[in-house]
């Protein structure tokens, strides 16, 4: 599970699937006929009921059952980063957006994803965000500010003073009461999703929300 086997914690424990690492490796090893670690066809599979193929969640969870973090090669195939130079990834960065996930739980979504996949849902929780768009939002939140995977098309520059109609009018350092953001990170938030140069996106949902972006905007904007 580790690129140095001697790193490996069995008694941690892997937080996505909240067991042992050790109950963890056993289960990878198990899988199919001969196990993930030797059929790397089983990374693109999906285990009972989830969303997320094995590849995806190896990726969020090997980490933790390693010293330093370092896990060995395995599915490393499939990982789709969602920055333009993979090594600009922070990985321990947040997305307010996304109800402040971590930016690692982002290669378990986007793992096995290609330019086919862009317009495919996400998250298995009803709402429209797509491939493409935790690509811009995750980019734009966890490669420091440098630039964004172009594989689902380059996002729009962002500009300063969409939000309000008149662009003097902006207040940067309020909160919105919903979101809980300070304003430039919900307008850099808005303005990554499209909402501002994409109409349609006001009908579209983001993570685990009941309102769609139009109706948040109403609200916090």
């Amino acid at each position: 599970m580790c690129a140095s086997p001697s790193d490996f914690q069995p008694t941690n424990t892997a937080p996505n699937a909240g067991i042992p690492c050790l109950q963890f490796e056993t289960t990878y090893r198990t899988i199919g006929v001969l196990g993930l670690f030797a059929d790397p066809s089983l990374c693109y599979t999906f285990p009972p009921n989830e969303t997320t193929s094995y590849g995806g969640v190896f990726q969020l969870d090997a980490a933790a059952c390693c010293t330093g973090g370092a896990i060995a090669g395995f599915c490393s195939a499939g990982v789709v980063s969602p920055c333009a130079n993979p090594s600009d990834f922070v990985p321990s960065a947040t997305v307010a957006a996304f109800g402040g996930a971590p930016c690692s739980a982002g290669l378990a979504i986007l793992y096995g994803a290609t330019p086919a996949t862009c317009g495919q849902q996400a998250f298995n929780d009803g709402s429209t965000t797509s491939i493409s768009t935790v690509i811009a939002v995750g980019g734009a939140a966890c490669c420091g500010g440098a630039a964004i995977n172009p594989m689902c098309g380059t996002p729009a520059p962002a500009t300063t003073g969409e939000m309000c109609a008149t662009p003097s009018d902006f207040q940067p350092n309020n909160t919105t009461p919903n979101a809980g953001l300070s304003c430039s990170q919900y307008e850099a938030t808005f303005q990554a999703v499209g909402v501002f140069t994409n109409a349609s996106m006001c009908n579209a949902f983001p993570p685990n929300s009941s309102m769609p972006y139009g109706a948040v905007f109403q609200v916090d904007g």
